[in-house]
């Protein structure tokens, strides 16, 4: 395997490969506030705009994305350590477009994994990160250690809450966690299930203030979605609900946030880092083994 990943590694070099993924990390604080729904729709919808997306499934052993989507799966993340596949083996291009890649059980036990194979993993992902545009992690509720080692990788990370005054803590939990390690990420905030839009706004508004005031963090509000029971239609169909009624609130409130966020992010302007994604999740495996 060793060779293999040499032979691998020798060919992202020669390539000189000019693309490089910006990666977004989708978190909660918490359950239940629709996170893996906005993923799929989301990147969907930034899919529509043009931009080659991949779609990874951290919730892992919940398979939420491919339920969503209404398709079974190739393989999953966790096969790349177990059965020594490649990345493309287990890269799912859904009916809709959207590239995507299953979670799956035994993720946890990634740090019993050998160097040899943790650098397999590694050279796997460089090939990814050439190939697309934006990479998104659709990561589980709360911070684990494997989590943590992704969060802290990536450039940008997207909160999904709700009003729910234990989603609002969670979320801002979530923040000051985060912030305690990593100074370079963006942060994004969309707020879910709002009831009207100034609902929606008065909570981006209190997570934002507390964010700057405790954290002296900045967080970009990229809007909020309004509940609608079409959402919930739309999951018994295992249709995305931006595809099940692309003219609905909800599924434009999902094209006006990716537009939004296009233009805060500085859509097209890559930001030189002294380490990308994968040197970092490197460092931190390899520091954890």
């Amino acid at each position: 395997m060793r060779d293999q990943a040499e032979v691998l590694r020798r060919k992202i070099n020669a390539s000189k490969i000019a693309r490089k993924a910006r990666t977004i990390a989708i978190v909660s604080g918490k359950g239940g506030v629709g996170k893996s729904n906005f993923s799929v729709n989301f990147s969907l919808q930034l899919a529509k705009k043009g931009k080659k997306v991949l779609l990874i499934d951290m919730d892992l052993g919940m398979g939420n994305v491919e339920l969503i989507l209404g398709e079974p799966a190739k393989g999953n993340f966790v096969d790349i350590f177990k059965n020594g596949v490649t990345i493309h083996d287990i890269i799912n291009t859904g009916t809709f477009g959207l590239d995507y890649i299953a979670g799956g059980t035994g993720f946890h036990e990634v740090f019993q994994f050998n160097e040899e194979k943790l650098n397999y993993f590694f050279v796997q992902l460089e090939m990814v990160i050439g190939r697309y545009d934006y990479i998104l992690f659709d990561m589980g509720a709360g911070v684990t250690e494997i989590n943590l080692a992704f969060l802290r990788s990536v450039e940008d990370m997207m909160i999904i809450t709700t009003p729910e005054p234990t989603a609002i803590t969670d979320a801002y939990s979530m923040m000051k966690y985060m912030c305690s390690f990593e100074k370079g990420v963006a942060y994004y905030l969309v707020v879910n299930k709002v009831w009207s839009k100034r609902d929606g706004e008065q909570v981006s508004m209190r997570i934002a203030n507390a964010a700057k005031h405790f954290l002296q963090q900045d967080i970009q509000m990229l809007g909020s979605i309004v509940h609608d029971e079409l959402v919930m239609k739309a999951v018994i169909e295992q249709v995305p609900f931006t595809v099940y009624d692309p003219k609905s609130a909800v599924s434009q409130a999902i094209v006006t946030i990716v537009n939004q966020y296009l233009g805060l992010s500085n859509d097209n302007v890559w930001t030189e880092q002294k380490e990308g994604f994968v040197d970092k999740l490197r460092t931190f495996f390899l520091k954890r083994k």
